[in-house]
């Protein structure tokens, strides 16, 4: 059985998250983004539900935590090459995310990582032998 998977993180601005993320090179999905959500598309299964803090609060009886200061997962992404982390990494930044760890070569693996607009983790990477 083939799965998606939808990973949903709390955004206080569903605008500039979904501007920010466009300017590293993410697509939208039209048909699950409306005023409260968007859709980042990262494979043809996996996906980011970015949605307006108020909308998440309704799928959880917890409270939401706050991403600047405590850290609930870390989001990792693989590039296809060296050179596609660092082209992620510099455009988070130009973008307004802040670097939270240079890319460094640790022999099988090339990666570094950032946080959006809101603190959300991420990392990007790139597997040595992989395409």
């Amino acid at each position: 059985m083939s799965r998606q998977a939808f990973v949903n993180i709390a955004v206080q601005n569903i605008e500039k998250s979904r501007n920010f993320f466009e300017r590293l090179g993410f697509e939208f999905d039209p048909a699950f983004s409306n005023a409260g959500c968007a859709c980042m598309i990262i494979s043809p299964s996996t996906y980011v539900m970015m949605l307006a803090e108020g909308f998440f609060q309704a799928f959880t009886t917890k409270d939401i935590l706050d991403t600047g200061e405590l850290t609930e997962v870390v989001i990792a992404l693989s590039a296809d090459s060296p050179e596609g982390v660092d082209a992620m990494l510099r455009a988070a930044v130009e973008a307004g995310g802040t670097l939270t760890r240079e890319a460094r070569d640790h022999g099988h693996m090339y990666g570094g990582a950032f946080e959006d607009l809101d603190n959300h983790q991420w990392e990007i990477f790139h597997m040595a032998g992989a395409s």
